[in-house]
């Protein structure tokens, strides 16, 4: 968390130097409310693409901002009215949003904020302001707040039926409450994008960006986006950091044999950006997404060492297959390795994949192939035989959804003879036994990260960036990265 803060406070200072070419037209009021809400996710292709766009678009992204942003102080006298008018037909979506918006919890502990809801009304909607959100299926439910029993438990608000209404399986519970601001910054949900927004007009740097900066840091101190906001100030006036370069780490001597010691290797400042960018690269979050926009040239050059197209034909899968199956390590392992660049369900269904393995020995190398993290496993999969395993619906059990169906379940068998060591060690193994085989969970959990990076090209825009894109929309037209490239190509009219 302090690196988010510390990176993207201080980026701001040299936007001039480093800022990406900015496409026109500005964005509409319907794409920037888009765009607004996906900076409410923690990490996801939303939030990259959330990002990158306003980032882009500062004329219309601080004035848009303006209209969101608001000092985050609440008087007590403003709660009690708020509270008060819960129960006003007229009135309570008003003072609920209000509340929503900022939060009781700014000027009153939260048992004096629920000492001020009276009628049932006030309780429930006061209960989903504590809680964060409208509580589906409660709009008939008694609500009341419970105290931590222990030191260390939460603060609950439970809610049951209203007498004479019977239980539907939606109008009773328990849910945790966060008891004060401190809570509401370390559960990280409310004022998420707020907070965002800080460290996204410190990077845009504009007179403009920074009025709006000044006016969130006089909210309450204690609140997240009021602590983004006053760093971001500190840190401008100090002139801390210099944005694009990145200090190397020098390495410890190590010990090369009896009283020898090896010389201190001082890594240079293209091995300190590698490495950054391979951590930014494993997280892509928020500021990670920041980073990469600092050195352009840089970023293209590297995301084209971790994205090509994605698509495999089947004369070249079954070339591997081949190798997969063969008896060389060196070569197996190779197919492993290209596999996991360019999966082979881009050319055949997880079923038909399997079906490809007629031996033990085929469907343990398989297993490397299509199980979920298999690559990862490969050396420890060596040591197991692998065995399709039918999944037999519970009676009474809800059918299976499609990405269930797809998907193919396993059973790992030590082989035998193994030594005891490795047997011990292997026992109790975390190896996923699932291969999943639906497109949209081999978006989630294998491309995400490149389908979230076409959105740092497209904010990037130079003519580099943009061909990868262009090569990236090649690929399969079911994976994640192919339509972000798609998508991205046709809303900047390069593509008919």
């Amino acid at each position: 968390m302090l690196r988010w803060m510390a990176l993207g406070l201080v980026l701001g200072m040299a936007a001039s130097a480093t800022a990406a070419p900015v496409p026109k037209p500005v964005l509409d009021q319907k794409e920037n409310e888009r765009l607004w809400k996906s900076l409410q996710h923690w990490s996801s292709i939303e939030l990259t693409e959330a990002v990158c766009r306003l980032f882009v678009h500062p004329d219309s992204t601080v004035p848009f901002l303006a209209t969101k942003l608001r000092p985050l102080i609440m008087t007590k006298k403003q709660a009690e009215r708020a509270i008060q008018k819960l129960d006003s037909e007229m009135e309570w979506e008003g003072a609920y949003e209000e509340l929503s918006k900022l939060d009781p919890r700014l000027a009153l502990s939260i048992e004096e904020c629920w000492a001020l809801a009276k009628t049932e009304k006030q309780k429930r909607r006061l209960a989903w302001v504590l809680h964060g959100e409208m509580i589906e299926g409660s709009e008939d439910s008694d609500f009341e707040l419970v105290p931590p029993k222990e030191k260390h438990d939460r603060w609950e608000l439970k809610w049951s039926p209203i007498e004479g209404t019977p239980q539907n399986g939606m109008n009773y519970g328990t849910v945790g409450v966060c008891i004060d601001l401190v809570e509401i910054r370390r559960s990280g949900k409310k004022w998420f994008r707020e907070a965002h927004a800080m460290i996204l007009l410190s990077r845009i740097n504009t007179p403009a960006g920074w009025a709006l900066i000044e006016a969130m840091s006089t909210g309450n101190k204690k609140a997240q986006p009021t602590y983004y906001a006053s760093n971001a100030i500190d840190h401008r006036k100090e002139g801390k950091l210099v944005p694009g370069y990145i200090q190397p780490k020098p390495t410890s001597p190590l010990p090369l044999g009896a009283g020898k010691i090896a010389p201190v290797v001082e890594p240079t400042l293209a091995d300190a950006l590698r490495d950054q960018q391979l951590e930014n690269w494993k997280s892509l979050d928020f500021e990670a997404v920041l980073e990469f926009l600092i050195k352009l040239d840089e970023t293209v050059a590297f995301f084209k060492t971790k994205m090509w197209p994605l698509k495999l034909e089947k004369k070249r899968a079954d070339e591997l297959v081949a190798k997969l199956f063969g008896a060389k390590e060196a070569d197996w392992k190779a197919a492993v390795a290209e596999f996991a660049k360019l999966d082979i369900r881009l050319a055949y269904t997880v079923q038909e994949a399997w079906e490809l393995a007629n031996s033990d020995d085929q469907r343990t190398k398989m297993a490397m192939v299509i199980l979920h993290d298999g690559p990862k496993h490969c050396e420890d999969l060596a040591n197991f035989e692998v065995q399709f395993k039918p999944v037999v619906p519970l009676p009474g059990s809800p059918r299976p959804n499609e990405q269930e169906q797809a998907c193919l379940y396993f059973e790992l068998t030590l082989k035998p003879g193994l030594p005891k060591e490795l047997a011990r060690r292997l026992w109790n193994h975390r190896i996923p036994s699932y291969a999943p085989g639906h497109f949209d969970e081999l978006n989630e959990y294998l491309w995400n990260r490149q389908a979230s990076a076409i959105h740092i090209l497209d904010a990037i825009g130079t003519a580099d960036a943009l061909g990868l894109i262009r090569d990236l929309a090649t690929g399969h037209p079911d994976a994640a990265p192919t339509k972000v490239a798609k998508s991205v190509l046709k809303r900047r009219k390069l593509v008919n």
